[in-house]
């Protein structure tokens, strides 16, 4: 292989492996509930252990930043025991490319730490002011009506973006099963605020037997300049 193609490879794999799953940076965190936001969980980033101070079901933490390094960062329940009596730990696999990632911390009873996480993009370069972000944490498709589009979410974590624009109003929003497009599973009335983006988490209802659904809303307003 020629020397300059050689190095055009190594750039690349270079970046590839600076933005794959052990990319680091800033990162902020979002626990699903309360119960959840009120475990002691810190950040394992090599050898240094930093405390999650900040937990809210009700928002995003602050910024927290972990360096990139041959490790993945992950974290950690010191009140958590293994079986070998280590604290539970929690793997963190941030997709390809990703720029702003948020950590969603979900509750998993199979897992051995009762939690698993999804990092998803939340650049506002993307994820705009005035949109809405519907992440689907079930495995079952859903039709979404909102205001005037009709939208699949797919039950395969895949972020569905909508963008009502024009001026602040209520709107519509009812969620259907793809199956059954008649019965809705969801419906209310929000009102679209051009300055706030909301994520729009979708996760089962309490009892899961009855296949029910919970939209959870985190709005963020956009920053005022100064």
């Amino acid at each position: 292989m020629p020397a300059r193609h050689s190095l055009r490879l190594t750039v690349l794999l270079a970046i590839l492996g600076f933005c794959g799953p052990l990319c680091g940076g800033p990162v902020r965190f979002l626990p699903l509930n309360e119960e959840i936001a009120a475990l002691k969980i810190g950040i394992r980033d090599g050898k240094v252990l930093t405390k999650i101070k900040d937990l809210s079901a009700q928002k995003r933490t602050k910024v927290y930043s972990c360096s990139t390094g041959k490790k993945p960062i992950t974290l950690e329940l010191p009140n958590v025991e293994r079986p070998d009596q280590k604290p539970a730990t929690l793997a963190i696999t941030f997709p390809p490319g990703i720029q702003s990632p948020l950590v969603l911390i979900l509750a998993d009873p199979e897992a051995p730490s009762g939690l698993r996480t999804i990092a998803i993009e939340d650049s506002n370069t993307g994820f705009s002011w005035g949109s809405l972000r519907f992440f689907n944490t079930t495995d079952i498709s859903l039709l979404l009506h909102c205001d005037q589009e009709v939208k699949l979410i797919p039950g395969s974590q895949t972020p569905l973006d909508i963008t009502p624009g024009g001026v602040a109003r209520n709107m519509g929003v009812q969620l259907f099963k793809e199956n059954d497009p008649k019965t809705p599973v969801y419906s209310a009335v929000w009102s679209h605020e051009p300055k706030v983006r909301k994520l729009i988490l979708i996760v089962p209802g309490p009892a899961p037997e009855a296949q029910t659904l919970v939209l959870k809303i985190i709005p963020e307003e956009q920053p005022t300049k100064k």
